[in-house]
């Protein structure tokens, strides 16, 4: 792995959130294993390497997927889904729980909890005082709702995903975020991070590790080689959010107390 210093350059914000990235935003394109230094204040802000492992088996599981078209905070559409634990959503789902795709999906699900074993080594290894700092915010977060062995609570699988570019919202601060890419068939999709006028190829079997809360981010366009072909990437991180959570058994007494509640003011006469 090998060290690139860049200097972060001022960029006019409003002219790139919530637009398309390009290709020709960014004058360098990061192919081998790196990290990304800060030449100002001299630290890592990303990490871009190999996992060690291939999985087959995995990229089959997550074509069987269903990847509904959805918004994130702040409008942002994504074809994609998500796992591991939520939080409360008021007014839609206002209780913690796990996302439905361990239920939709089992073997998916178990494969993508295997692979955050995986993303975690990468973490541990290259950003160690980060990792660190991690695993002691996350572990005020009950262990029903973290990935088993993991600083993870939660990820998303992105397929073919051309995102805008955007900041993440929601984590924990000062972390790093995991991704794994995989790709077969697809010409593009780079990660472009134009504050540091680079891009992440996002190779097959890639990690990418950064602080999407901090550094401006999105996907350049991607082109289909042949019908089969897809770009999947799993993002594996921690919700802030969790922290509130109480024990799964008590999250549905809560619920359950509250819908009974409302149903009575509902139901209770105008004076």
């Amino acid at each position: 792995m090998i060290d690139i210093v860049l200097k972060k350059r001022e960029i006019d914000f409003q002219a790139f959130v919530k637009r398309s990235a390009k290709e020709e935003d960014c004058t360098q394109i990061i192919r081998e294993p790196s990290r990304i230094i800060d030449q100002d204040t001299g630290e890592v802000v990303v990490i871009y390497g190999q996992v060690s492992r291939e999985s087959q088996e995995l990229f089959r599981a997550l074509r069987t997927v269903k990847y509904p078209v959805t918004e994130r905070t702040g409008g942002l559409k994504t074809t994609s889904r998500i796992f591991g634990a939520m939080p409360r959503i008021a007014l839609r789902s206002d209780f913690c729980r796990m996302a439905g795709l361990a239920k939709d999906s089992p073997q998916a699900n178990a494969l993508l909890l295997k692979w955050g074993l995986e993303a975690e080594k990468l973490y541990a290894e290259h950003s160690p005082e980060r990792y660190a700092r991690h695993k002691g915010l996350t572990e005020k977060v009950l262990g029903e709702y973290r990935m088993v062995n993991t600083v993870f609570t939660s990820g998303i699988v992105n397929k073919n995903n051309p995102l805008k570019y955007h900041f993440d919202s929601g984590n924990f601060e000062d972390v790093f975020s995991c991704m794994i890419g995989f790709k077969e068939g697809i010409v593009g999709g780079y990660l472009a991070m134009p504050e540091y006028n680079c891009m992440l190829e996002i190779a097959n079997y890639s990690v990418s590790l950064f602080d999407g809360q901090k550094i401006l981010h999105g996907v350049t366009p991607m082109t289909k080689l042949d019908e089969s072909a897809n770009r999947f990437t799993i993002v594996f991180y921690s919700l802030k959010q969790l922290w509130n959570c109480k024990p799964m058994g008590e999250e549905l007494a809560r619920i359950r107390k509250l819908k009974t509640e409302r149903e009575r003011k509902r139901l209770k006469p105008a004076v």
